[in-house]
């Protein structure tokens, strides 16, 4: 019974994750991120999983603060950051299981540092790599959808990636097109009346 419970929480998870990256403003990824993280701590309990579990709980905090400090228009400090590098990296330690619990560690370390970040197309790279290892984490302790759930972030991080990076291609773009009219315009606007003047000087000489 439990063990379904759990995969039911994955699916659930998996709806969320694959929506977050999909969003533009990083404050809704975020807070996307942390209800995914919610559902993630029950998947784990429900299996045992404990480093899992207590990895999720600490990137559900993390999504809270980082979310509010978004909201307010401020990034977190760099001794923010260190401090949920450090917890992660105790608790990673303090419930280590096998060397199995080293993949939850340090991909929430690095997700971590790139939601830090305030590059959108940053925090969605890092929702990928972690997304493929927590794939792998989850293969290995029981949580099959978590694992197809964190498969398909990783896809939907990847489509997210092109199309943003595609979205950048075509806006400088359109800035160089728009600069290229600028320049034309003003260059009409300086030999306009040089023009003018010349012909009148011709109608004067004849």
């Amino acid at each position: 019974m439990l063990f379904y419970l759990a995969q039911a929480c994955g699916i659930i998870s998996l709806v969320l994750t694959v929506t977050s990256v999909q969003f533009n403003f990083k404050e809704k990824i975020i807070f996307i991120n942390m209800l995914a993280n919610i559902v993630c701590v029950i998947q784990y309990f429900l299996l045992s999983a404990l480093t899992g579990a207590l990895m999720s709980i600490v990137n559900s905090i993390r999504c809270f603060v980082f979310y509010i400090l978004k909201k307010k228009n401020k990034k977190p400090h760099i001794i923010t950051l260190i401090f949920f590098e450090i917890l992660t990296l105790g608790i990673g330690i303090f419930t280590w299981q096998s060397a199995w619990s080293l993949i939850p560690i340090s991909v929430s370390m690095l997700f971590t540092f790139c939601m830090w970040q305030d590059n959108v197309q940053i925090v969605r790279m890092g929702s990928g790599i972690a997304g493929l290892g927590w794939t792998a984490y989850n293969i290995v302790v029981g949580a099959f959808t978590g694992a197809f759930q964190q498969f398909c972030q990783f896809v939907s991080a990847l489509i997210a990636l092109i199309k943003g990076r595609r979205k950048r291609i075509a806006e400088q773009r359109a800035e160089q097109r728009d600069l290229g009219k600028n320049k034309e315009e003003n260059l009409q606007v300086v030999y306009n009346p040089l023009i003018a003047q010349k012909d009148e000087e011709n109608k004067n000489q004849q």
